[in-house]
């Protein structure tokens, strides 16, 4: 088994990493960067008036052999979450080229076609994938394991082939409101010899500390809701469906009426 990072080892975002084995290629992901060589935030319009060599010539675009441009294509792409710094560049990929996601991850990139300018996932692209449950591709046996972030439908996989094993963290957190995910996770893959991890590091070295969790946020926003004399304004992304579960609950809680936009509602 060979692993490749082609992007997203010195930076946050912009993942793209390659699996092999036995003449099967995998991709794990296929993201936008968020930041451009500079370190400033990347513009996205950037890709909109582009053409794939362009891009790949920028940068911006990683030279992956048959994923963007010319070359052997890629057996398939497996997307751990709907975030465009892991799914911002799908729809540059080869159009032949298979999509395994979750149903949640496709109806985040929905919402985001339909109300943020982003991109879809391709219907006759897209292979659903159900946690716990493997399936096969080429040489390699695919587990997806569900696990908690700030958008609906993330997984992990867990890649094995030629009697070896990589786990791909995607993006997780211990502090959301579903912590018993990634402690499921661990539990499932505690008697496995897992010979490679590759996991996000985002806030590693941030020096951040442990923060407050969803639970804890919840009764912050609660208390602020109930002493607020007139109307209160939220700001959160419409894809974080724990953050508007927070909301919604404190709104209730402190009997005040909760209005979305249509993004939100949708």
């Amino acid at each position: 088994m060979d692993v490749t990072i082609h992007r997203g080892s010195k930076e946050i975002g912009g993942s793209c990493v390659e699996v092999s084995a036995g003449g099967t290629r995998l991709i794990l992901d296929a993201g936008l960067p968020l930041v451009d060589e500079d370190r400033e935030p990347f513009d996205a319009r950037t890709t909109k008036h582009k053409s794939v060599e362009e891009l790949i010539a920028l940068k911006v675009v990683p030279n992956v052999p048959g994923l963007f441009g010319e070359g052997p294509r890629p057996d398939a792409i497996l997307l751990s979450h709907s975030h465009i710094d892991h799914a911002g560049l799908l729809h540059l990929t080869h159009p032949e080229i298979p999509i395994h996601a979750t149903k949640g991850a496709s109806q985040m990139m929905l919402a985001g076609d339909l109300f943020a300018n982003q991109e879809r996932l391709p219907r006759e692209r897209h292979r659903r994938v159900f946690p716990g449950r493997p399936f096969t591709v080429g040489t390699f046996t695919v587990t997806p394991f569900s696990v908690d972030h700030s958008t609906f439908g993330c997984v992990a996989y867990l890649l094995e082939a030629d009697g070896k094993s990589l786990l791909y963290s995607g993006d997780l957190r211990w502090h959301g409101r579903k912590p018993e995910m990634l402690q499921n996770l661990v539990g499932s893959i505690a008697h496995r010899n897992i010979d490679a991890l590759v996991m996000e590091g985002t806030h590693v070295g941030s020096g951040r500390g442990k923060g407050k969790n969803e639970y804890e946020l919840e009764a912050e926003i609660l208390a602020t809701i109930r002493d607020a004399k007139k109307l209160v304004l939220a700001s959160f992304s419409p894809q974080d469906v724990d953050r508007l579960l927070t909301y919604m609950n404190a709104t209730r809680d402190a009997g005040r009426v909760f209005v979305a936009d249509a993004y939100t509602a949708f």
